[in-house]
């Protein structure tokens, strides 16, 4: 198949977790032999863009990266004005008013005339609120929308269901998303499939030594405010009864760290494995937000442990969590002796380190064949009923 992902999140740097899912999904793809192109739809919160990566990835002809501006850009900035002083008006407690809010119009011939081109197999749209790209492809070709998030704290209802009434097929990443994405499409028959993120699965981290703990995301408010809760309630728990402990933060959110005991900013990282370079212990102490995290499945896949909240795990079966000290949701107490356990004691480090790296190759069998069985109708036949690829929320979806 010649297939074409539509997102306005670059693959390059893979610095969050949207932009690791995608690309997972893309290498995936073109390790079973389809044709894979990506189209990049600008914003202004689009972060850094690493252009040549995308073209050694894809090639010359397979990156498209999309241009704004010009009169369309004036109606955009005008609707949007519209929309804020509509919400603020009202009251409204959604981020969004309209699924097609954030979605630049001028984006529309500039994919029709690619497909013109390309003449694709299959459209994948990343997010709920970019599904107006469908718009530029033939009726005939199969749409699939990989939703990245769900938007029921973010949208009106009525309006998510408009986005996902345009895709032929959906992916989620978890049953929770799933299921609340069924309910919203009902009566109609939109199939909503399980995918979640594919792992990178590489060589085991050595585990023997350990001077600290990692914690990697990037910069948006809810990786902001757990990583702030394990600075301000675990961390001191944590030194107080180790004092050389250290916090090792990676990614795009060590612009909002402020200084403090025992926290080092590394920036962002080249790959996942020099995150834990130092600290091969991932603190995953997420206290908002839904959906699978990516750090935790990449950790699984260098062989990391990791000590986690229960939200932290929420859309990844007990099973798979061998190699995860689970502790309550704000307990503060616990999930500072867990860590000092694992810190502490190398063979449970090396214990936990192998639960998790086979828990990465189970739940990577199960990812691809669904993924592929959720492909492969729409290779065989065109839908002539709107179905949906639905993939859970990973991260806050880019807003112009």
């Amino acid at each position: 198949m010649k297939l074409v992902f539509v997102s306005p999140v670059p693959l390059f740097p893979a610095t969050g977790g949207n932009r690791v899912r995608t690309l997972h999904l893309i290498r995936t793809c073109q390790a079973r032999g389809h044709e894979v192109h990506f189209v990049f739809l600008p914003s202004r919160q689009m972060g850094e863009v690493d252009f040549e990566a995308h073209v050694a990835l894809l090639g010359t002809e397979g990156f498209h990266p999309l241009r704004r501006g010009g009169p369309a850009d004036l109606v955009y900035y005008a609707r949007r004005t519209w929309h804020k002083l509509r919400r603020r008006v009202g009251h409204s407690r959604f981020l969004l008013s309209d699924v097609d809010e954030t979605y630049f119009r001028g984006f529309t011939p500039q994919l029709a005339r690619i497909d013109r081109a390309q003449g694709f197999d299959a459209v994948v749209v990343q997010y709920v609120t970019f599904t107006r790209a469908f718009d530029a492809f033939p009726a005939s070709t199969p749409r699939i929308l990989d939703t990245q998030d769900s938007f029921e704290d973010g949208l009106p209802a009525a309006e998510e269901r408009r986005g996902l009434m345009r895709a032929h097929r959906i992916l989620a990443i978890q049953d929770h998303e799933a299921g609340y994405f069924r309910q919203l499409l009902q009566p109609a028959s939109h199939p909503v499939s399980v995918v979640s993120h594919i792992i990178d699965i590489v060589a085991p981290l050595d585990l023997s030594a350990c001077a600290g703990a990692a914690f990697i995301g990037s910069d948006f408010q809810q990786n902001n405010a757990s990583l702030a809760w394990f600075i301000d309630a675990v961390l001191p728990r944590v030194r107080q009864q180790a004092p050389d402990f250290r916090l090792f933060v990676s990614g795009t959110i060590c612009r909002q760290v402020a200084d403090a005991p025992g926290v080092v900013k590394q920036g962002v990282v080249p790959r996942f494995r020099d995150a834990f370079r130092e600290a091969p212990l991932l603190v995953n102490c997420i206290t908002q937000g839904t959906g699978v995290k990516i750090k935790l499945l990449e950790a699984f896949g260098h062989g990391v442990p990791a000590v986690s909240t229960e939200l932290g795990v929420e859309g990844i079966a007990r099973t798979d969590l061998d190699g995860v000290q689970v502790v309550p949701d704000g307990d503060a107490a616990a999930f500072a002796e867990s860590v000092l356990r694992l810190y502490r004691d190398r063979l449970l480090r090396v214990e936990r380190g192998r639960a998790a790296f086979a828990a990465a190759r189970t739940w990577n069998e199960r990812q691809v064949a669904a993924l592929f069985d959720g492909l492969q109708p729409v290779s065989a036949t065109v839908a002539s009923a709107p179905v949906a690829l639905a993939s859970g929320k990973l991260s806050a979806c880019p807003v112009s």
